[in-house]
């Protein structure tokens, strides 16, 4: 958890990231961005140990920094495994896609 919320604070400083522990389990670490999971451990994307799992992560808080619906871990898989997409255009650098969310991801 500690790595991820330095990941997101070093790209995102101003960006509140909270977490809760899981009493007697070594960590379901799931990442919701405005409500929309884009990352579970406990769904099978296991922990977030690569460059591509961190960069999945910013892209959606990228998104959601800019106004952009983002999709969730269904949209991300059916793309293979890329970054969360969002509808529209995001900040210079982002990754956000135009379009809509594929694959029965779920947009908030």
């Amino acid at each position: 958890m500690e790595a991820v919320r330095k990941e997101i604070n070093n790209k995102f400083p101003a960006v509140k990231v909270t977490g809760e522990s899981t009493p007697g389990v070594t960590g379901y670490l799931e990442v919701s961005v405005n409500g929309t999971l884009v990352h579970s451990k406990k769904e099978g994307d296991g922990y977030v140990d690569t460059k591509d799992k961190v960069n999945k992560i910013l892209t959606a808080v990228d998104c959601a920094l800019n106004g952009q619906s983002v999709c969730g871990r269904g949209a991300a898989a059916a793309s293979g495994g890329g970054a969360a997409c969002a509808t529209g255009s995001g900040a210079a650098g982002s990754s956000c896609s135009g379009g809509s969310c594929g694959g029965g991801g779920a947009k908030t």
